[in-house]
């Protein structure tokens, strides 16, 4: 059966949604949430320094100009945009991943906080990025063609180890000092 969304989207890109219209939403909807944030009191009623209508009227302008340069440079802007959210969504999804087989350990996002389960959280993270090595090692690429696994990528992930414990041992705060 022939899928009826390749029509579609063909057709949508002839109009240009994916040129014009999306990178105009997605900027206006960008700009009026950071002036709402930023000059609209940001949830504190008290604060505000605009009305939302001088906002929505910012963010349009913006979103304009976005949608001009957009014109100007052809298809490239729908191209990077499609690339952006498409390679976002692969990284989304291997966190995701990533969280659940923690939790098969039966550790939560929330417990990251809990000094008395980071040992646990640690030693889950080891045994998944040594099941995620080993799998990647098999010459299976889940997709991910441009992930090669040599010396080069061993020696990042062991500088970025080191930096991370590096960083925690900057950072950690200072045991008790008993009483007597």
């Amino acid at each position: 059966m022939v899928s009826p969304f390749g029509p579609i989207l063909g057709n949508l890109n002839s109009l240009g949604f994916f040129q014009f219209l999306f990178p105009f939403l997605l900027i206006l909807a960008i700009a009026y949430g950071a002036l709402e944030f930023s000059l609209g009191g940001g949830g504190d009623k008290g604060k505000k320094i605009m009305p939302k209508s001088a906002n929505a009227l910012i963010a349009i302008i913006i979103a304009f100009f976005v949608m001009n340069y957009s014109g100007g440079v052809g298809n490239s802007i729908a191209i990077f945009f499609s690339q952006l959210f498409g390679q976002g969504m692969i990284v989304a999804v291997g966190i995701l991943l990533v969280l659940i087989l923690i939790g098969l350990f039966g550790v939560r996002p929330s417990d990251l906080h809990d000094k008395p389960k980071r040992g646990v959280i640690a030693i889950a993270g080891v045994v998944v990025l040594i099941v995620f090595a080993v799998f990647m090692g098999s010459g299976t690429s889940l997709g991910l063609g441009g992930i090669s696994i040599d010396q080069n990528f061993w020696t990042i992930v062991i500088f970025i180890v080191i930096l991370l414990v590096v960083m925690w041992a900057l950072t950690k705060e200072g045991g008790e000092e008993k009483k007597p």
